[in-house]
């Protein structure tokens, strides 16, 4: 039987050579590839992405394996948890074609999202959502909520982050390196395609939640996830061991909630952007995933390029955060190595006869 793409991916993982201890190229593919089980397309894209990846022989090529994680780690993961904070450069995709797809969306005129919105989309979810919290059930105010009803402050809290709608249509590295994220995102998740033509399209109802500021804090940080369940609009709640006490306090008994439109026209969120928001969350508390990548952030944020106890959390800032990436200088090697050969065969073949020869 034929080996199939998934086959030769893992198989590529399953024999990779990792570079030091720190390196978790392996299990950050094989996490990505499972996470991406409920999106067919994009798993049988990455798969296809990593399987391109080996050596004639068979063998995994090392260093473009560990640029195609530094790509999606910094044109997708990082920007989605940085949340419009300090980012790295974009790390080149090792992939054949990603240039000429992403030139493919200059053509489409793609403009940056407005914050001025924000106040009346906030108001349509509140109503939408019956002037309460889905989650929690919290209620904005007393008027018309029960006489026990609990009170707090309740928050628009956007599924796909709004500050991957924002750039500067001004500048042209800004522009380009918006696209570069769209197009990664759109690769892998195919459901957010027409915001990849469209990234406006953030600031609709269908992607906005009504939260208390706890829920949201930890719904950005992709703390606390919402995963599907067989009943239409209905959820069940996820938090993690790094979710905060006070968010997991209030969450109901069953951890189930349920979507309900109490007024209005307004849509209620698309299931299919909770499914990728849950996808991240998941994907970030694997073993391959989260820790570093907070670790990168807070140090990027600090300007404080050294670990305090002088560890090696550097080499992997700096693996992140430089675009000359290990991929592109074993690259320039490999083809000043092949050029030397090349003359010195040329040398060996002419031997004295190209001594003193006048060009011809």
């Amino acid at each position: 039987m034929a080996q199939t793409n998934m086959d030769r991916a893992l198989g590529a993982l399953d024999d990779y050579v990792k570079l030091n201890t720190e390196d978790n190229t392996a299990e950050f593919l094989k996490d990505f590839l499972k996470v991406l089980q409920p999106f067919p397309e994009g798993q049988s894209t990455l798969a296809n992405d990593i399987a391109k990846l080996t050596t004639p022989a068979g063998s995994p090529d090392h260093p473009r394996l560990r640029q195609l994680v530094q790509n999606l780690r910094t044109a997708l993961v990082i920007p989605l948890k940085a949340k419009g904070g300090k980012t790295p450069a974009i790390t080149p995709s090792p992939r054949q074609g990603v240039e000429d797809s992403i030139e493919d969306l200059r053509g489409l005129d793609i403009s940056p999202i407005t914050r001025s919105l924000q106040r009346v989309l906030g108001k349509h979810c509140l109503e939408r959502d019956g002037n309460r919290c889905v989650i929690t059930g919290f209620h904005l105010n007393h008027e018309g909520a029960p006489r026990n009803a609990r009170i707090a402050p309740l928050e628009a809290a956007h599924i796909i982050p709004v500050a991957l709608g924002s750039f500067d249509k001004y500048d042209p590295e800004s522009v380009t390196r918006h696209r570069t994220l769209w197009n990664t995102f759109a690769r892998y998740f195919p459901a957010v395609e027409r915001y990849c033509q469209d990234s406006t399209l953030i600031n609709e109802e269908r992607n906005i939640l009504t939260l208390t500021s706890t829920q949201h804090r930890e719904f950005g940080e992709f703390r606390l996830v919402l995963e599907e369940t067989r009943v239409v609009n209905q959820y069940k709640v996820k938090t993690f061991r790094d979710t905060y006490y006070e968010a997991k306090q209030n969450i109901p008994i069953s951890k189930t909630i349920k979507f309900k439109k109490h007024a209005g026209e307004w849509d209620l969120p698309d299931p299919m952007l909770i499914k990728v928001h849950a996808a991240i969350g998941n994907f970030l508390h694997m073993s391959g995933g989260g820790e570093s990548i907070d670790r990168i952030l807070r140090e990027i944020d600090d300007h404080d390029l050294f670990a305090s106890d002088g560890s090696s959390n550097l080499a992997d800032l700096l693996q992140v955060s430089l675009s000359l990436n290990e991929s592109r200088r074993n690259q320039m090697a490999e083809r000043e190595q092949t050029e030397e050969k090349q003359q010195q065969r040329r040398a060996q073949g002419k031997g004295s006869k190209t001594e003193n020869q006048p060009f011809t």
